[in-house]
């Protein structure tokens, strides 16, 4: 059986490496013409590493990346909403969140495929659906196996060929983030902290020895755009209110400073037809609000390589896969988007209802959510 994966994001590397491991054969086709150790940095949750254990890359990836041992939302003037039980789930799963530069996670796995089964500079531009299905490239080549995933992202080609009705929805947020050289003081190597304010969110994250990874969130309309001659002095105003974010944000070369409107896909099914499934952001894209976008695509890539191992029958296998994975991602996008929302509530009484909320809820209710988030059972 050969499989062809379309997208050399994390979702189809992830993929390529499990489905190498079970001894399928697969290549990954990613649209990239060199690969560059481009983007911001990322959570790699519980349920991420756990995966990544299981397919022996746990350990690189911790050493390419930093620990995150205590997490937290607080208010604008940084006092503690509501306290992340991570040392808690760290005792329950063994194992902890690690952030990572984006472009260091990649690499490392691109260097877990066999060199012939990762090629770059194959954009799609079309898919033919049938017994055999193939996807053609820019270039004019083609590729056919026996299956064909799409793993190409939310704006997924593979995704237009089978379900062109499904259309992304905007949260009614926009993401700025970067990367810099810098260090965190020492009591902040070791956590994530997203402040709250009326203003937007903000939060500053380890993610190696000398590399700090931050994000800031307004609620806006989409479509805007930045002027980079004075992007420093439009968007430092904004969350300077928070904790060494005009410090980050002013050493961030304003060419390194990512804008992006954040949108999702509302959860619907099927996720495949005939021979072509889809994993991660081409069929599930969620906002960023918990950290989980990776994470999904990494748990999907595992689901589906145990379904194809198990079911000889690919109809069966991505039923079975479809089954497994669907209720988690739905809950994963709806609880995104409402936290989301939440965080960026306006009026003063409800903030007001939120943050007492957030202050007096139980420990064991957060953690009972954890436990729902980072559990793996395939």
């Amino acid at each position: 059986m050969k499989g062809i994966i379309v997208g050399g994001g994390i979702g189809g590397l992830t993929l390529g490496i499990a489905l190498h491991q079970a001894g399928i054969d697969a290549t990954v086709y990613e649209a990239a013409p060199v690969i560059k150790p481009v983007g911001a940095g990322i959570l790699l949750g519980t349920n991420a590493m756990l995966v990544m254990k299981k397919l022996g890359l746990d350990k690189k990836l911790q050493a390419a990346g930093q620990q995150v041992y205590n997490g937290a939302v607080t208010d604008g003037k940084g006092r503690i909403l509501q306290n992340m039980p991570m040392e808690m789930l760290e005792k329950h799963f063994g194992v902890t969140t690690t952030a990572i530069h984006r472009g260091r996670l990649q690499q490392i796995l691109i260097d877990a495929l066999p060199k012939d089964k990762f090629i770059i500079d194959k954009r799609a531009i079309s898919i033919e659906n049938g017994a055999k299905p193939s996807v053609t490239f820019e270039d004019g080549t083609t590729a056919k196996g026996d299956f064909l995933i799409g793993a190409d992202g939310i704006h997924s080609v593979v995704r237009q060929s089978i379900f062109p009705q499904i259309k992304k929805r905007y949260s009614g947020q926009t993401c700025w983030r970067g990367v810099v050289s810098m260090v965190l003081p020492k009591e902040k190597q070791f956590q994530i902290k997203e402040m709250w304010s009326k203003k937007g969110r903000f939060a500053a994250i380890q993610i190696a020895e000398d590399l700090v990874y931050w994000y800031a969130v307004q609620k806006v309309e989409a479509g805007g755009k930045d002027n980079l001659s004075n992007l420093h002095q439009t968007i430092i105003p904004i969350f300077k209110e928070f904790d060494m974010a005009e410090k980050i944000i002013s050493k961030t070369p304003v060419n390194q400073i990512i804008r992006g409107d954040l949108y999702d896909l509302k959860p619907t099914r099927p996720w495949f037809q005939n021979n072509i499934s889809l994993v991660g952001d081409a069929i599930h894209a969620m906002t960023p609000n918990l950290g989980q976008g990776g994470a999904q695509s990494i748990e999907d890539a595992f689901a589906l390589t145990r379904c194809l191992q198990k079911n000889k029958d690919l109809t069966s296998a991505f039923q079975q896969y479809e089954k497994l994975r669907y209720p988690k991602a739905k809950f994963v996008v709806d609880q995104s988007r409402l936290f989301g929302a939440i965080a960026h509530w306006e009026n003063p009484l409800m903030i007001s209802v939120r943050n007492f909320v957030l202050r007096n809820s139980p420990q064991k209710i957060f953690m009972k959510q954890f436990v729902k988030l980072y559990e793996v059972n395939y």
